[in-house]
């Protein structure tokens, strides 16, 4: 799959890190970090399974509650291993942006 991904020449990644990614990290040319407060992500979670359910936007998954919820566990185990992620991104940290949003 990584060689696959290579040879495309063009490729963005999203969501939540896992470790599997390391690989990606490695490959890319440029890693951009969108830390937004935990509270915007959350609202944008809601929002986004509202969207779904009122079929305003599309998914290539089941949007239910058991979605949802995994979600919500998602987001707040990255804020428990923040420490570990901003250190992983530290060792790129010559390809790495990282945008704060307030």
């Amino acid at each position: 799959m990584i060689n696959e991904i290579d040879k495309s020449g063009s490729w963005i990644i999203e969501g939540v890190y896992r470790e599997s990614q390391k690989c990606l990290f490695e490959l890319a040319d440029k890693i951009i970090f969108l830390d937004t407060p935990l509270y915007i992500r959350k609202f944008k979670i809601i929002k986004r399974f509202v969207k779904q359910k009122l079929k305003l936007e599309e998914c290539h998954y089941i949007s239910d509650l058991k979605m949802l919820k995994l979600m919500f566990k998602w987001t707040n185990d990255f804020e428990r291993n923040r420490d570990k992620y901003m250190e992983l991104l530290e060792t790129y940290r010559e390809k790495v942006t990282i945008l704060l949003k307030t």
